[in-house]
């Protein structure tokens, strides 16, 4: 086995500081796409409820995973760990399937042209089934330590569940610090949610309040998305939970959230919130 081995991640993997909270060695982060999947958020977070920032209640529970769809593109990050590391990112990624992909592998340029990327060989993880997640635990017991005792439902193949408000944030953050708009752009509309919905439809449902009381109040989604940003440079917050993730870590990324609503970078900023609108609204006049 090589010394080195690389990784795509989709999710909180974007954000550089959260992938190095499980594998601290991390380095070469860099743009990537895979084709022939789509990103869903179709995973029940046990870390999510562990932690308590997943809300059982209103099924506001998922995490990102990608499913096989022809056509679709996947725009995350290409990294590498030492071999050493490999383990903390298994056990991290438990709930999915690991497999080995092709990824195209950006050129630099503001986007993926075909004609001057190259395909790199990496590891990412993607959906599975619950009879297929029960399989890989082995045995009752340890499903049960590793998920049953803190949900009871379906982890997977689920379209009732909503994503977390906080890590849908820290993902849409992470993706507008690789490749600002593109890669936001790519994340809103060709995203999904678990019942079918755009992520981007998903924020204004619950920015307006017309989609159903389950979900975050206008003035709470309003908080979570006021931060504004400038440039690529601007590091994303690590407020996405992770399987895997330790006690401290959740803490202190807990506690880093607590403000993210009331951030601004300087008066050249815009809004999150307002970028979806604008966005939205210019799409709709097409």
């Amino acid at each position: 086995m090589a010394d080195r081995v690389i990784i795509f991640g989709y999710g909180s993997l974007m954000d550089e500081r959260s992938a190095a909270s499980t594998m601290p060695t991390a380095v070469n982060f860099r743009r990537g796409t895979l084709t022939g999947y789509q990103r869903v958020f179709g995973l029940v977070s046990i870390s999510g409820i562990k932690t308590k920032r997943a809300n059982v209640e209103t099924n506001e529970i998922a995490a990102l995973s990608v499913v096989p769809v022809e056509g679709s593109s996947v725009h995350g990050v290409l990294f590498e760990i030492p071999t050493h590391e490999l383990g903390a990112y298994l056990e991290r990624e438990h709930r999915y399937k690991t497999i080995e992909v092709d990824i195209l592998e950006w050129n630099g340029l503001d986007d993926c042209n075909t004609n001057t990327s190259r395909n790199v060989k990496a590891w990412t993880v993607v959906s599975q089934t619950d009879d297929d997640y029960r399989t890989k635990c082995g045995s009752v017991e340890e499903y049960h330590t590793r998920a049953g005792q803190y949900y009871s439902g379906s982890l997977w193949t689920r379209d009732d569940i909503f994503p977390m408000p906080k890590y849908l944030v820290s993902v849409l953050l992470a993706a507008y610090t690789l490749g600002k708009s593109g890669y936001l752009t790519h994340l809103l509309d060709d995203t999904l949610c678990a019942n079918g919905s755009t992520v981007r439809l998903h924020c204004l449902d619950v920015l307006f309040g017309v989609h159903n009381d389950t979900m975050l109040t206008q003035s709470d989604l309003k908080e979570l998305l006021s931060v504004s940003f400038i440039s690529k440079d601007i590091p994303a917050t690590t407020t996405g939970l992770h399987e895997g993730e330790d006690a401290a870590a959740a803490a202190a990324a807990a506690e880093e959230c607590e403000g993210i609503g009331n951030q601004h970078v300087n008066n050249k900023g815009f809004s999150l919130a307002d970028y979806l609108l604008v966005d939205f609204e210019d799409i709709s006049l097409i």
